[in-house]
């Protein structure tokens, strides 16, 4: 008789592991916050219009149409781009990485310009502001509150998506969960961080056409020809995207000029003494020039310097990619 062994108890273990549980949750909470800023700024730009019917003693409207126009556009292509994004993190795209990267430095320092220009015309604004209104007790907490929540959504948040998405375990979850190679697998991080932000710009030159304004060198032009300004950089800024995705060296040269080109000529203009009376000139309402009074040069200057330097650190710091016709990606 031969001895048949016993078949194994089959123990119930309970359903499959899925690994990195944390970060899989970190990237769907982030394609949330994604999700609800595009879904705001999506909501910003149906309701920026509006300000048309605002009036204002002295003037027919607040702004003028092209301003609220270009304002309209910018912030639904902000809202679009939010969206696609955080649908990107919530499904674990790989692609959603390099990205969050990219958007999270270009949206950092976005934002902390912002506040440097706003710092320098708080107090002004603030006492502008309790002279007209003085007998509302609440204006005198409007504005810190306001310098907080644009340093939480311009500066922190935007930090808070790099920090998460360099991490080496959110490629290694995303590639876990997205395996399929996508088109971001293709360039290095910082050549396409370039290459993003040229886009951004072009698009922000597109969106800013129906402003009919263009400070170039000193002078501030006006009209419909500087509609043809802001498309022609437009045109020549998205025309360097390819080129630098390729690692060509003639994108390189024609980013440094570009960054050269537009810091001389919006530096030119804001060191003008006139420029207040230049912009009148332009088109430009009391209230949008007392708020420019209110900056003033230097803290105009204070935004637009560092973000010039920045530009042509990264730039230099880019310039190695361009230097073989393959680089191994180590980003």
């Amino acid at each position: 008789m031969i001895d048949t062994p016993p078949e194994p108890v089959p123990y119930y273990h309970g359903p499959p592991l899925k690994p990195y549980v944390g970060i899989r949750a970190g990237s769907r909470a982030f394609g949330a916050v994604a999700l609800i800023l595009g879904g705001l700024s999506g909501c910003m730009g149906l309701a920026v219009p509006l300000l048309l019917t605002v009036k204002q003693p002295g003037h027919p409207t607040v702004l003028r149409p092209s301003v609220v126009v270009a304002g309209a556009l910018f912030y639904l292509a902000v809202g679009v781009a939010g969206i696609a994004f955080g649908l990107g993190a919530v499904r674990l795209r790989r692609w959603v990485r390099p990205l969050g990267m990219i958007g999270g430095v270009l949206g950092t320092l976005g934002g902390m310009a912002f506040v440097v220009i706003m710092a320098f015309s708080l107090s002004a604004t603030e006492a502008e502001m309790r002279s007209r209104r003085s007998a509302a007790p609440v204006t005198a907490n409007v504005f810190p509150l306001l310098f907080l929540m644009i340093v939480l959504l311009g500066i922190i948040v935007p930090a808070l998506f790099f920090w998460f998405f360099r991490k080496p375990q959110v490629r290694a979850m995303l590639e876990y969960y997205d395996p399929a190679p996508r088109w971001t697998d293709k360039y290095p991080v910082p050549v396409l961080g370039l290459a993003v932000a040229l886009a951004v710009f072009g698009l922000n030159e597109l969106v800013s056409a129906p402003e009919a304004i263009a400070p170039i060198f000193g002078r501030v032009y006006s009209g419909p020809p500087t509609v043809g300004i802001h498309v022609a950089e437009c045109a020549i800024t998205f025309s360097l995207v390819p080129l630098v995705l390729r690692r060509r060296a003639i994108g390189w040269w024609g980013s440094l000029v570009l960054c050269l080109v537009l810091s001389v000529a919006y530096g030119a203009t804001i060191v003008r003494a006139d420029r207040i009376e230049q912009y009148r000139r332009a088109g430009f309402t009391n209230t949008q020039l007392t708020s420019m009074e209110m900056r003033g040069a230097a803290g105009q200057l204070a935004a637009v310097v560092p973000q010039a330097i920045f530009s042509l650190a990264y730039l230099i710091y880019v310039r190695r990619y361009f230097l073989k016709a393959r680089y191994k990606d180590t980003a």
